[in-house]
This record gives structure tokens, C-alpha cells and sequence, in this order.
């Protein structure tokens, strides 16, 4: 039986596929302001507007539309999570086709569908936030 290897061509652009996946997972970074998060709430130099932010107030926790919103973006954090793994799935099969032109109709139509779909997650988490802004 013949088996296929794996071109280096096909595994740099995995690793590259990989590295850049890698950059669009890192969803939470850390505030400069919350270095000291446990004591922040104490401190006399620190904003009133930080404090807030950072639950001194007891607002954050308590408070229903916070929570509404966390797991809202949470859900479309997940989805766009999962649309960028079906853009790079998509260009694996585009690779991968061989010239076959059904193939690579299929990994086309699975890249623009992905595409679209992180567009409306992005724009989704864009409408949320303005609407609870205005809310809040």
C-alpha cells in the first residue's frame, strides 16, 4: 500500500495556521490598572472610575445586565473561536484539493461562510456592548 508524506509546504502552512489561531485566542488581556486586584479597593490613589471597573462598589457582581453581557460575549467569543477554525479548515482543503474542482468549490464555500460568520459574531459583540452601554 502506498502512503501519501506530508510536503513541507503543507506543514509550514499549518504551523503558520497554527501560530496565527494562536494570536486570535488571546481574548483577555490583563489591564495595566489591576496589577494589584485584591487590594485595589483600599488604595487612596487610585480612581474612583478603576474602582468601579474592578468591582470596589460591589456593582459587578451584583448587577443582572453585567452578567447577561459576560455570557453573551462569552457565546460569541466561543463562536468566533469557532469560525476561525473553520477558515483555517477551509484552507486546508483548498490545499489539499489537488486541482479537484468540486473540492475546491466546497473549501471555498467553507472559507466565505466562515468569513461571513466571523463578521456577524464580530458585529454582533459591537451591538451588544453599544446597546448595554446605553442601558447602563
Amino acid at each position: 500500500m502506498k502512503t501519501k508524506t506530508k510536503s513541507p509546504k503543507f506543514i509550514v502552512a499549518i504551523i503558520i495556521a497554527f501560530l496565527s489561531f494562536a494570536n486570535l485566542v488571546h481574548l483577555n488581556p490583563t489591564p495595566v490598572h489591576a496589577v494589584d486586584h485584591y487590594n485595589i479597593c483600599e488604595q487612596d490613589d487610585v480612581p474612583d472610575e478603576v474602582k468601579k471597573a474592578n468591582g470596589c462598589d460591589g456593582s459587578a457582581d451584583s448587577n443582572l445586565s453585567n452578567v447577561i453581557v459576560n455570557i453573551i460575549n462569552g457565546i460569541i467569543g466561543v463562536l468566533g473561536i469557532v469560525a476561525a477554525i473553520f477558515i483555517l479548515v477551509g484552507g486546508i482543503n483548498y490545499m489539499t484539493s489537488a486541482g479537484d474542482v468540486s473540492k475546491i468549490e466546497k473549501a471555498k464555500k467553507t472559507i466565505l461562510y466562515a468569513v461571513i460568520g466571523l463578521i456577524i459574531a464580530v458585529l454582533t459583540f459591537a451591538i451588544v456592548n453599544f446597546v448595554i452601554g446605553i442601558i447602563n
